[in-house]
């Protein structure tokens, strides 16, 4: 293969991950609500598990499809997995504790970042991309069969599937059992109610309204500022060779 095919080959193999997960992002909320919070989350950690058993074929057979295609594949189903995670953290929360589990998911995600960089380290696995990569499916399974003991967000059962005896059951599942769950289920149909009389704003509404437009504005200039971390990201190690600095 010549210089512009490898050139290529890495272009595909690196940013195919922004396309599918451009799509992936698209699909999450549409799945999230018709399927529910839990299938939603079994099947995005089921398709990121057979994502990373198909990224290690693609090191052990040395087919670089099968790299993408499992790279692709676990792109796709990454918003997926972070709505479903998020909406358990907000849904089975306490009200009083709502914003503080908000934020574990960002722990989590920064600590499997720590646990990555370890497990890169030459005097790990970083000496080889088939163990690397075949390892990263075993915690995978083990939180596949994790989500398949837990039951369904209370939020939902009450709100979209209308089943209180099944909203309590999940409720105690996660706060214990307290008088004020009763009460917790009446004010989910309220907040239901409520966000039902709402009138639904369009995509128009934010270039036109001038308060919407500004923060979009700003949401765009503050998103720049990630536009640096992904280079190094990526391509860390290609700069690193490039300016000869030694291992």
């Amino acid at each position: 293969m010549d210089q512009t095919g490898i050139s290529l080959l890495r272009s595909v193999t690196l940013n195919c991950w922004f396309v599918s997960q451009a799509f992936g992002a698209m699909l999450a909320p549409l799945i999230t609500d018709s399927c529910g919070r839990k299938m939603a989350y079994v099947i995005a950690s089921s398709i990121m598990t057979l994502a990373a058993v198909i990224q290690y074929l693609g090191t052990v057979t040395l087919y670089p499809e099968l790299l993408i295609a499992g790279r692709a594949l676990c792109a796709l189903c990454s918003p997926l997995s972070d709505a479903a995670l998020i909406l358990y953290l907000q849904e089975c929360s306490p009200l009083e504790m709502r914003g503080a589990f908000s934020f574990l998911g960002e722990i989590g995600y920064g600590s499997m970042c720590v646990l990555g960089m370890i497990l890169g380290l030459k005097n790990v696995f970083g000496d080889s991309l088939t163990r690397l990569l075949g390892f990263s499916a075993i915690p995978q399974l083990f939180g596949v069969f994790f989500l398949l003991l837990i039951p369904e967000t209370p939020k939902y059962l009450m709100i979209t599937q209308n089943d209180r005896k099944g909203a309590l059951k999940s409720l105690e599942f996660f706060q214990g059992q307290r008088k004020e769950n009763e009460a917790v289920l009446d004010e989910y149909l309220c907040e239901a109610r409520e966000e039902g009389e709402i009138k639904k704003g369009s995509l128009k509404e934010i270039f036109t309204t001038w308060h919407l437009r500004n923060a979009a504005y700003l949401s765009c200039m503050i998103l720049t500022l990630t536009l640096p971390f992904y280079p190094i990201l990526q391509s860390s190690t290609y700069f690193l060779l490039k300016l000869e600095i030694p291992r």
